[in-house]
């Protein structure tokens, strides 16, 4: 059964969007119970002028290993993995300023009466991997086929057939550099053993406007990230299929610009979807 509570708000003014003239903050942190989902109900706050028309929210739930999420009246669905945090729109009717938690611990809220873009972002150290990162850079492989690596020593580097690692003599000299070369299996050897890579690969979204599964749910152990390379945007989402737009009709979907970077918190149980709005649109994806 859904527990309704009112929590305790203070509204706080503070400095964020143009619109309206002035910008408030409504945060409350809960302690959440696994499996008890809990309805926020704000009416008597709004009645009493503590609260008024949420546009966005800020979700703390960095120190939980479960997932957060929120649901509100008109089938909204926000989700925050474990260790992260995010922000987000969010759509609550005016007349109606009532919505659904779930989680497990302790987790910070922040209303917000102006909008706020989605962004969702790991607060976890990143994890000491027994595995290397596999390497698919054209560049990053002419630079070693060109002999990157033996300046000071050691045997001209080699490339295979696949550019998917760098190996790294294990014994030098004083003052000297070690050969690197390139595995087809994507190995990494750095003065040591072979260090196995966990996955990564180029993706292509074929079909402008059609998502593709960059991992699949489950998949995703230690993290990973997302690159876009291409001269146009692409959209990601971990939480619903990717569409063409940010925050998308879930407030999920995020846009990554040339050359951004969007990490992937870990474990994630949910598939990890990429569209764009141009056919034949590439992108790296990585997992740990």
């Amino acid at each position: 059964m859904t527990n309704a509570i009112q929590p305790v708000i203070q509204p706080t003014q503070v400095s964020g969007g143009a619109s309206p003239v002035v910008s408030r903050a409504y945060p409350f942190t809960l302690n959440l119970v696994s499996g008890t989902p809990v309805s926020i109900d704000l009416r008597s706050q709004q009645n009493l002028n503590v609260y008024k028309d949420a546009q966005g929210i800020f979700i703390d739930n960095s120190a939980n290993t479960a997932f957060t999420s929120i649901t509100t009246p008109v089938g909204q669905t926000i989700t925050v993995p474990p260790q992260s945090q995010g922000m987000f729109p969010i759509y609550i009717p005016s007349a109606n300023p009532v919505f659904t938690l779930s989680g497990a611990g302790e987790v910070t809220f922040v209303l917000t009466n102006f909008p706020t873009p989605a962004a969702v972002w790991s607060v976890a150290v990143a994890p000491v991997i027994a595995g290397a990162l596999q390497v698919y850079d054209t560049t990053v492989a002419g630079l070693i086929q060109q002999g990157q690596g033996s300046a000071t020593g050691g045997a001209p580097a080699t490339v295979s057939e696949l550019a998917g690692g760098i190996v790294q003599s294990p014994t030098l000299s004083v003052g000297e550099q070690a050969a690197l070369s390139l595995t087809t299996d994507g190995a990494l050897i750095v003065g040591g053993p072979t260090l196995t890579p966990v996955g990564a690969a180029v993706f292509e979204i074929v079909t402008a406007g059609t998502a593709v599964v960059a991992f699949p749910a489950d998949s995703i152990l230690n993290g990973g990230y997302i690159v876009n390379p291409n001269a146009n945007s692409i959209f990601v989402d971990m939480v619903n299929t990717a569409g063409t737009v940010s925050p998308g009709p879930n407030g999920t979907t995020s846009e990554l610009l040339t050359g951004d970077k969007f990490t992937l918190p870990g474990p994630l149980t949910t598939a990890v979807t990429v569209n764009g709005t141009v056919a034949a649109q590439s992108f790296v994806a990585v997992k740990f």
